[in-house]
């Protein structure tokens, strides 16, 4: 299944090969939790996700063509 990644700020460490803009992957059918993990981003580190432009829940199941958005945590004080 085709999707696309775009991880903000720190996240863009987690990159596969370094890469800087949309990520195309190319996975097997999956929630949002099992990509984070799938990415080696720690789940503390990831903050909200969309889906195609809208809120997405962890448990979210992704889909053919979709495109994730990936924002680190808001933390401060």
């Amino acid at each position: 299944m085709k999707i696309t990644v775009k991880l903000y700020a720190s996240l863009a460490k987690y990159a596969p090969d370094g890469e800087k803009d949309d990520i195309a992957l190319d996975v097997a059918p999956m929630s949002i939790k099992e990509l984070i993990n799938h990415l080696g981003i720690p789940e503390n580190d990831a903050g909200m996700v969309l889906i195609n432009g809208k809120n997405a829940k962890y448990s979210d199941e992704l889909s053919e063509n979709d495109y994730i958005q990936i924002l680190t945590e808001l933390k401060g004080g």
